[in-house]
């Protein structure tokens, strides 16, 4: 684990003996970067992470981080390092476009075009700005090309692999690379987690439900994450264990941050699903209308707002990229689950159902509206076709 007050003082020492020292600012830009976004792969963690993250308020690391680029700007403006930087910065702390950050990253690439930092900051952004994932992909490939192992490199390209043609990309492929992961860093989390969803789609459940395990004792309660427990959920309910499939969706409920209305959503529809497995239709279809409340709430707003604003700007590009988002979204709607619950319901001719919820025009009406295959079913057809 890294010190952050050691490195930080060692840096303050640097600029205090010569403050046109443009390295060490950009080296304490970096610092506060790791500490409040970097997220990759091979990044190391800084002894108490958490009481620091505390201890620093968000918006004071990010004035620090400015303040710290702003003077690398005065004495080294054409600085590779800075550039991809301030591309990294904009993808994940947000607030600047993504044609800027991609300026960013083409000036570097400009100026060394086999720059192992820029391919990946680049294949990050056609990843998370651009949703382009087959070009993400050739991009991690060319930087395993380039040179040794580079653990970002083959972490991305898994987390990619949902979106990416079989015939590309094979699951021996996936495997491997997993393997390769497990094997340069075994106490990370998200190899196993991302290999836990790939078995599940084999499908290999208990070597599924081994990873996943794997991965819930790695975390710790560090991330503090639900994703983890949903999936244990989605498995548990594959090999008929609902009492530890449930368990498991009170776990992932306790485990939300920030309140998140997408998980609940989630959380909603994977219990629905196991109540629906163990033939138990009234709390399937509480747990399905639970999940449409959350849905109006979070994915019905978020892309509803998204193109009714590329329509009143007539951009097509941004309304392309909506298009695509869509196709990509995470599965049938809640209403349709919901509505399907209702219908095996009076198949069974229980008490008769409440009144639907509203439906969000042009989100919920299932006759009127685009099919968006599921999570689930887009990675089981890489699979199965």
């Amino acid at each position: 684990m890294r010190n952050f007050k050691q490195e930080e003082e060692t840096l303050n020492a640097r600029i205090q003996a010569d403050f046109s020292d443009w390295q060490a600012h950009l080296l304490k830009a970096e610092l506060y970067y790791d500490l409040l976004y970097n997220n990759d792969f091979d990044f190391e963690i800084f002894v108490g992470q958490d009481k620091l993250e505390d201890e620093l308020e968000r918006e004071d690391g990010s004035t620090i981080i400015d303040d710290a680029i702003e003077k690398v700007r005065e004495l080294n403006p054409d600085s590779i390092e800075l550039c991809l930087l301030q591309a990294k910065i904009g993808m994940f702390r947000g607030g600047m476009d993504s044609k800027e950050i991609k300026a960013f990253i083409d000036h570097a690439l400009a100026k060394e075009p086999q720059n192992v930092d820029a391919l990946l900051t680049l294949a990050k952004w056609y990843y998370y700005e651009e949703n382009d994932y087959d070009k993400a992909f050739d991009l991690c490939s060319k930087v395993q090309q380039i040179g040794p192992m580079n653990p970002v490199a083959y972490y991305l390209r898994t987390d990619l692999s949902v979106y990416i043609d079989m015939d590309k990309y094979t699951g021996e492929m996936e495997e491997r690379d997993y393997q390769r992961l497990i094997q340069f860093k075994p106490t990370h989390m998200g190899p196993y987690y991302n290999r836990a969803v790939f078995f599940s789609c084999i499908p290999q459940y208990e070597d599924a439900l081994a990873d996943v395990d794997r991965c819930i004792e790695l975390d710790n309660g560090h991330y503090k994450e639900s994703e983890p427990y949903i999936l244990r959920a989605s498995i548990n309910r594959e090999l008929g264990n609902y009492d530890e499939a449930l368990n498991d969706i009170a776990k992932a409920i306790e485990a939300i941050v920030n309140d998140s209305n997408a998980l609940r959503c989630q959380i909603c529809i994977e219990k629905g699903e196991i109540y629906d497995a163990m033939g138990d239709s009234v709390n399937a279809m509480n747990a399905f209308k639970e999940a449409v409340k959350y849905d109006q709430e979070y994915y019905a707003t978020h892309y509803d707002m998204d193109k009714r604003e590329a329509q009143a700007l007539g951009d097509t590009e941004a309304l392309e990229k909506y298009n695509r988002r869509i196709s990509l979204a995470n599965g049938a709607t809640p209403y349709d689950f919901y509505v399907a619950a209702i219908e095996k319901a009076e198949e069974k001719s229980l008490p008769a159902k409440e009144k639907e919820p509203a439906k969000n025009e042009g989100h919920y009406n299932k006759n009127e509206r685009e099919d968006r295959p599921s999570f689930w079913s887009r990675l089981k057809s890489k699979f199965f076709g």
